[in-house]
């Protein structure tokens, strides 16, 4: 009966005004000057400006914020890229004149687009990182690349974490994983704690532990390949090639032949043999994964000697 009763009371018109009212309100504060122009600059940043008009309407208690290119909806105009990149700068621009510092989350935000935008999406994001806490989830392999680059270039933190599904499980979390990490292994470190581990496991993991170990040292000679023998030139997962690199490139055979070696060797002990067979490959124990991974760390000595021996040649 109460409920009834406010029915039969409800002023409909009443109602309407004030939903109105309140619409215009937050359409003035959040859709006003300060919106436009941050949108127009996302666009700079995002090298997306393409001429893009924004156009804040209200009509029966519903925002609306359209934008127009050439009196035309950007969809019929713009690529889907282009569209992408406009919809960023919308987000971010509505982000940043928020009266609220929270953190953004961005799923899959290059998609569509180039090597080019989303090198310069990846510098916003960073740049953004610099003051308030940035979440991105990608499978692009490219754009996690740029993302590490750019935030080494401004120091930013940054922690990448691989996500997967596992047999019948989803969203398994694997901690500071990234196979654009390669800079990880730049030495031997990585291997060497896996060493250490199993040095202290009992019999059942130290296998899984020395074969984790390999499969550590085998990255470590992909890494050692990349930025020590040829110097960097080219790396996995980013489209630049550094040229300038090329005078730092000295190849000796011995090195070469030391490096092929080592590397099959580490691929034989890191997959899964079964061992139940006499004629099976040799198991893997700490003390071989330690005696290669000494070898490493006299290669890495060893090309660093050699280079040196060449530049100062006459």
């Amino acid at each position: 009966m109460i409920a009834v009763n406010k029915a039969d009371t409800f002023n409909k018109r009443t109602w309407k005004s004030n939903s109105t009212n309140t619409e215009k309100q937050l359409s003035n504060k959040f859709f006003n000057k300060d919106y436009i122009n941050a949108f127009n600059e996302e666009c700079e940043k995002l090298d997306g400006n393409f001429g893009i008009d924004v156009d804040a309407r209200s009509s029966d208690a519903r925002s609306n914020r359209q934008l127009f290119l050439k009196g035309n909806a950007p969809s019929v105009i713009l690529s889907e890229g282009e569209q992408k990149v406009i919809a960023l700068a919308d987000f971010i621009a509505e982000n940043e004149v928020s009266e609220i510092n929270t953190g953004m989350v961005f799923d899959d935000p290059v998609t569509s687009l180039d090597e080019e935008r989303k090198c310069h999406i990846a510098e916003r994001l960073v740049a953004i990182a610099e003051y308030k806490q940035v979440v991105v989830f990608t499978h692009d392999l490219v754009f996690v690349s740029s993302l590490v680059n750019a935030s080494e270039s401004k120091k930013i933190e940054l922690r990448c974490h691989w996500v997967e599904k596992n047999d019948n499980s989803i969203g398994i979390i694997w901690l500071d994983n990234s196979p654009s990490f390669e800079k990880k292994y730049k030495k031997s470190g990585i291997a060497q704690d896996f060493c250490q581990n199993a040095k202290k496991a009992p019999p059942e993991k130290r296998e899984i532990l020395v074969k984790s170990g390999f499969a550590a040292l085998r990255s470590s000679y992909e890494a050692f390949v990349i930025f020590d023998l040829l110097s960097g030139v080219v790396q996995r997962f980013n489209d630049r090639v550094s040229v300038d690199s090329l005078t730092g490139v000295h190849v000796d055979q011995h090195i070469v032949s030391e490096i092929l070696d080592a590397f099959g060797l580490a691929c034989r002990y890191m997959e899964g043999h079964s061992h139940s067979d006499k004629y099976s490959v040799k198991k893997p124990t700490p003390d071989a994964l330690n005696e290669e991974i000494e070898r490493f760390n006299s290669l890495k000595k060893e090309i660093k000697k050699y280079k040196k021996s060449v530049e100062v040649a006459p």
